[in-house]
């Protein structure tokens, strides 16, 4: 008892570090990028925003933000532990550590979560850009091969020679999402 006396202060402090850890662990390791907005998504989209439109005293308007977010993202795991509780989901975690899902169609060039993964991963703008003048040069290619005559047998159906700019784009997106999925689960690792 004459610990706690003595020491008190010192355990109030540092159980409220160390929770504050935790929180941070908990947010930093869950999906931020989710078709459905799940989870620790939203509390983080209002974070940045209201970071965004701070104009006076900075400093303090970005700590109170800081307070209101991690205060979200307490009521996000509170409402996972009560939802546990009455049977709702089958663990207390299940409504913010999920297996995130992201549209490729959702993922277009001007897309916050392709700017997102541009801005983590710079190296894949110069990657896109060479897919972009592939294409342009392919596109070029299909067209000057289509106002060549061929000669074929009436026999064989001819399958058209123009490409939907959509369907190219549309898989850029596909190689350009196996490529971030394949650099985050070697981060995972």
């Amino acid at each position: 008892m004459k610990y706690l006396k003595v020491y008190w202060f010192g355990i109030c402090v540092s159980t409220v570090m160390i929770l504050f850890f935790a929180l941070f662990l908990i947010v930093a390791f869950a999906p931020h990028i989710d078709d459905q907005n799940r989870g620790f998504i939203p509390c983080s989209h209002e974070m940045a925003e209201k970071i965004i439109n701070c104009q006076k005293i900075k400093m303090l308007c970005v700590a109170n933000v800081v307070i209101k977010g991690n205060i979200c993202y307490t009521k996000v795991i509170y409402k996972g532990l009560a939802d546990f509780i009455k049977g709702e989901q089958p663990t207390p975690w299940s409504n913010y550590f999920f297996t995130p899902e992201i549209s490729s169609a959702q993922l277009t060039e001007n897309s916050p979560e392709m700017e997102e993964l541009l801005f983590a991963e710079p190296h894949l703008i110069d990657g896109f850009n060479g897919i972009k003048d592939k294409n342009i040069e392919l596109m070029k290619n299909i067209s000057q091969e289509t106002t060549e005559p061929e000669v074929h047998s009436g026999s064989e159906e001819i399958p058209p020679l123009s490409a939907d700019f959509d369907e190219i784009d549309e898989k850029n997106r596909q190689i350009l999402m196996d490529i971030y999925n394949k650099q985050k689960d070697e981060k995972d690792d």
